[in-house]
């Protein structure tokens, strides 16, 4: 099989219908394949976005109003199939199987809310649904140092413990993706992706400050049928904090 770079693209949208004109512009300049959204703020009655030569898919809040949810946007030529949804107050997911891939390889948009408490369990209870190997990419609104967060709360730790507990990894771009428009919060990191059975090698990770949102667009560039190449190895400094931290090393 032939080597394929598959741009993967995860954005909180903060409400998706009225960003039409600027996703569009988005995904055609950065050639983004697929679009994994957090906060869509759509509901079952909301009106389809029609973006030229894509298909979406949305898991909605289960309230059926227009807050929270999940989707993902896929360029009209990959063929894929929707194999899971998962819809509580806590977790919104959307999952599709990318059918033409050796190995058939999942990607899943999430969105967790905040003000609501999720545990190792809840997180584990839903991801073992999502078959692998597979790319997740959402807001978590989980903070721990070992994604690069500037701090660590309690939801963090939980998320933490799931990922370790099974293997899983998480990657970010280990810069801030959430600029609150109130002056007096702090950025952090919010938004990553948390990968199982995926080599490393086959992916790279960078940040696409276009989107006019207060989160920072990411991407996944994955390599499927191949490895890149790797001149140096980089230092992890978000695990090197954390491991300070545990140490209570200033």
């Amino acid at each position: 099989m032939p080597e394929i770079d598959i741009r993967i693209a995860c954005w909180n949208a903060n409400g998706l219908i009225s960003k039409r004109t600027e996703i569009e512009f988005f995904l055609n300049y950065y050639k983004i394949d697929i679009l994994l959204i957090s906060e869509t703020h759509t509901s079952p009655e909301t009106s389809i976005l029609g973006i030229n030569g894509y298909t979406i898919i949305l898991s909605h809040h289960p309230s059926g109003r227009c807050r929270g949810g999940a989707g993902i946007l896929i360029k009209n030529n990959i063929q894929y199939e929707q194999i899971f949804e998962w819809s509580s107050t806590e977790i919104q997911l959307i999952a599709i199987r990318l059918s033409s891939l050796q190995p058939k390889t999942t990607l899943a948009a999430i969105y967790c809310p905040p003000n609501t408490r999720i545990t190792r369990e809840d997180f584990t209870n839903c991801f073992t649904h999502i078959p692998k190997p597979f790319l997740m990419g959402g807001d978590f609104n989980a903070k721990h140092t070992w994604w690069a967060s500037r701090i660590i709360n309690p939801r963090g730790r939980e998320l933490l413990s799931c990922i370790q507990n099974n293997n899983y990894l998480a990657m970010s771009t280990g810069a801030p993706t959430f600029y609150s428009t109130n002056t007096n919060n702090i950025p952090d990191m919010l938004d990553f992706f948390i990968s199982s059975g995926i080599p490393t090698s086959s992916t790279r990770i960078g940040e696409l400050p276009e989107l006019y949102s207060d989160h920072i667009a990411i991407l996944c560039v994955l390599k499927i049928g191949g490895f890149f190449e790797t001149h140096r190895r980089k230092t992890n400094f978000a695990r090197f904090r954390h491991q300070l931290n545990e140490r209570h090393i200033d």
